[in-house]
């Protein structure tokens, strides 16, 4: 199954420069440590959902995301982490396999 989810252009913009930073100043940017800074969910049938999420670590290091997929809301498997938003996102459960295309709008 494969499925496009548009995240605004604004949040790729801002998402993506935060990420391939050499070093961020997490108090100029109002950024928390150590957190899912933004989360963005894709319903994909069948009691599966995925999640998007730029994450934060300690202060000075450049932002990452990953995507998270879900059954019944337990977690069920996870991606690499990425320092881009863009692109395809891959997912395997029961045999099942999920693609989603993260494309700006």
């Amino acid at each position: 199954m494969q499925q496009v989810f548009n995240i605004p252009k604004t949040d790729v913009d801002r998402y993506n420069r935060l990420m391939q930073a050499s070093q961020v100043d997490y108090e100029e940017n109002d950024i928390p440590r150590y957190t899912t800074v933004k989360t963005w969910s894709v319903d994909l049938g069948d009691g599966y959902e995925a999640d998007l999420k730029v994450c934060s670590s300690n202060y000075g290091d450049p932002l990452w995301c990953e995507g998270v997929l879900f059954l019944h809301g337990s977690e069920c498997g996870c991606t690499e982490v990425s320092d881009n938003l863009l692109g395809e996102y891959w997912f395997e459960h029961n045999g099942k396999q999920f693609t989603i295309v993260v494309q700006a709008k």
